[in-house]
Formats: C-alpha cells, sequence, structure tokens
C-alpha cells in the first residue's frame, strides 16, 4: 500500500493506468498473428487446398539462432522457396537446403495476418509437402507462389506492377497447378 501511494505521488496518477499503458505498448511492439485462413474478407479459400509444383522447389531450413529467420517471425523453422528466391538466402549461416523436383504436391493451409507498428500489417502463408523427409511439417510457403494482390504488396515491391493490386487470391499459374 504504501509502494502504491509512493508512485501515485511521484507520477501524480494511479498505478493502474500506467500498468494498462505499458501492456498496450508492449503488445504494440510486439505485434499480433491472426489465422485468418476462414475470414471471407480474405477470399484465401480460393488457394487452400492442394498442389503440384510446376518449378522446382527449394526447402530451406532456418536454424533458429540464424540472423535472418522466418523463425524469429513465424515460429517456423521451413521455408518453401522458388529458386530464384532461394538464391537471396545463399550465404546466410545456419541455412541448409533441398531441391525438390517438378511435380511435387504441396498443400496450401493457412493465411496468416502479422500486425505490428512498425511494418503494418504484412501477411504470410503456410503449408506442407503432402509426402517426403519434410511431409506434414508446416512451411512458410514462398510469396511468389501466389499471383500479386494487395496483400503481398510488400513481396513485390521490386516487380513493375502498374495500377490497383486485386484483393483477390490465386496461385501463379506457371509455378503451382492442379
Amino acid at each position: 500500500m504504501i509502494a502504491v501511494k509512493r508512485l501515485r505521488g511521484a507520477l501524480g496518477i494511479m498505478p493502474g493506468p500506467v500498468i494498462l499503458a505499458a501492456c498496450i505498448m508492449a503488445l504494440m511492439v510486439t505485434g499480433c498473428k491472426r489465422d485468418v485462413t476462414t475470414n471471407s474478407t480474405y477470399g484465401f479459400s480460393a488457394v487452400a487446398g492442394t498442389w503440384k509444383t510446376k518449378v522446382p522447389l527449394t526447402v530451406a531450413r532456418f536454424d533458429k539462432d540464424a540472423q535472418f529467420s522466418p523463425y524469429r517471425q513465424s515460429g517456423l523453422q521451413l521455408e518453401l522457396l522458388t529458386n530464384d528466391y532461394a538464391k537471396a538466402f545463399v550465404g546466410i549461416p545456419h541455412v541448409t537446403f533441398s531441391t525438390l523436383p517438378v511435380g511435387t504436391e504441396i498443400r496450401i493451409e493457412h493465411l496468416i495476418a502479422d500486425s505490428s507498428t512498425e511494418a503494418g500489417t504484412l501477411y504470410w502463408c503456410t503449408g506442407s509437402l503432402t509426402y517426403g523427409p519434410y511431409g506434414g511439417q508446416p512451411l512458410i510457403l514462398d510469396p511468389h507462389l501466389f499471383a500479386p494482390n494487395a496483400y503481398l504488396r510488400n513481396y513485390f515491391s521490386a516487380a513493375p506492377l502498374r495500377g490497383q493490386l486485386p484483393h483477390t487470391w490465386a496461385v501463379d499459374s506457371s509455378a503451382l497447378g492442379k
């Protein structure tokens, strides 16, 4: 009780609002991850399901201690990358690669909205391989497996995109097919 009176006297306010404000600030800084797969606003059901690859893909395994790692953001250690995108990770320590052939089946499963005060809302997709050594393990999916859209705008900033991007989901037909 004495500590509360001292804190109130030093700050001129009750400690309850100070604690509440500190909690809100902590949430704003750390962000909020939400699974929005079934939210009809996003229309993700158009791409959810099993697909066959039309291009070779690379599974990258990131060590949770790697300086750059999707593990830090998502908690997942595996990422499924198109080979062009995988080249960006060459030379990063704690990364191992496995190449998957054309025709590999993947399952697109979840759309995650990751909100933070620094970057706004970023979206990333997860899925899995249907078989093999990584079969059934959750993977972060390369955004380039999907057609450019408003949700993935941050990943396509280097591409020559003109006009308004659609708020709909589709796979990149040159990378995936049924």
